[in-house]
């Protein structure tokens, strides 16, 4: 199921944004303005499941959770029929982001994947950053936690498996890029080897199951259009959690944050 983009529930977001947007009119910097631009389209989906029925038109209880998106519309699908998800978002993120706040990690960029989804994603990222000098050296370290090894190029196209093997295999135009794969037993194990093997970035994939668990809505809380990522403070005196969206620049002076009693 695809929401529409005039669907209440997705559009609900960029109404509410735009109203504070209008509400904070001559207070946003030129700061401000290049951070909605930039963002305004990158908002995460809030509604991240829906239950259609169990209600007097339609008893019987169906799960929707979003499994994937078109551009920026979510998609759905019934929990028992959603595919596992894979990290292909991430690994540009993560090389970008540590380039620009640890520029070190550019000549030699270390991380640990606890049983990978797809290596070959991974891989053919970081062969997008050493063509476009992004990197000049990585090792790219795959951890087992009581499952078996997946093969490093399932899933990749013929260029791309050519691209890998030319960067990280024996007849590779450089020694700077390694893969390592190691066995553990448990997360105990992986922890003392990260211990002893730092990296610049560790990503688990965890094993966990779906279920559904259900709780009363807390009418006092709102969601804010901007809300990730979240920001939570805490007040001892008057005993509340601040949540807010992200602080970048003064964008978010003006845009009315929630509160929560702590029970």
């Amino acid at each position: 199921m695809i929401l529409s983009p005039l669907h209440p529930l997705h559009l609900w977001k960029y109404v509410e944004l735009a109203k504070a947007v209008r509400e904070s009119d001559g207070k946003l910097s030129e700061s401000d303005w290049k951070f909605l631009e930039t963002t305004v389209d990158e908002q995460p989906h809030v509604l991240s499941n829906i239950t259609v029925g169990g209600g007097r038109l339609l008893n019987e209880e169906t799960y929707l959770i979003q499994s994937d998106e078109l551009a920026t519309l979510p998609i759905y699908t019934e929990a028992d029929r959603a595919e596992p998800g894979d990290n292909v978002y991430l690994w540009d993120y993560l090389i970008s982001k540590f380039n620009q706040a640890y520029p070190p990690s550019k000549n030699h960029f270390k991380i640990s994947i606890v049983d990978p989804i797809r290596p070959s994603q991974v891989l053919k990222s970081i062969v997008d950053a050493a063509e476009n000098e992004s990197l000049s050296g990585a090792t790219i370290e795959f951890i087992y936690v009581d499952q078996e090894e997946k093969p490093l190029l399932s899933g990749a196209t013929s260029n791309e498996e050519e691209a890998i093997i030319n960067l990280f295999g024996p007849e590779g135009e450089s020694d700077a890029f390694n893969i390592l794969t190691r066995e553990c037993r448990d997360y105990d194990e992986v922890a003392e080897h990260l211990k002893a093997n730092p990296k610049h970035a560790v990503i688990i994939n965890d094993q966990s199951k779906f279920f559904v668990e259900e709780f009363e809505r807390d009418m006092d809380t709102s969601i804010n259009p901007l809300y990730v990522p979240k920001e939570f403070s805490y007040d001892a005196f008057e005993d509340i959690i601040n949540i807010s969206a992200s602080s970048e620049g003064q964008l978010l002076l003006g845009i009315p944050r929630s509160y929560q009693p702590i029970e």
